[in-house]
């Protein structure tokens, strides 16, 4: 797997994990397209950025349920 991202924290955490063989999911709502971050951005800062986590949250809560039936699977009869 090979770890790319336009956020750097997203980045060292990804390769850390890899270099430690670790299980990792991450979700990071990115605000902006490569190379379109000034014209985006502008005067609405904290607009973009919490479309960006609102969108992040959203797909957490749909995942999480998921995650918790594969690592917890009821146990059959």
């Amino acid at each position: 797997m090979q770890v790319g991202s336009v956020e750097t924290t997203d980045a060292v955490i990804g390769l850390e994990a890899m270099r430690r063989k670790a299980r990792l999911v991450w979700v990071s709502g990115i605000a902006n397209p490569v190379g379109h971050f000034n014209a985006q951005v502008g005067q609405r800062t904290h607009a973009h950025n919490f479309v960006a986590a609102h969108d992040a949250g959203i797909s957490v809560a749909w995942l999480v349920p998921e995650m918790v039936r594969a690592l917890f699977p009821k146990e059959q009869s």
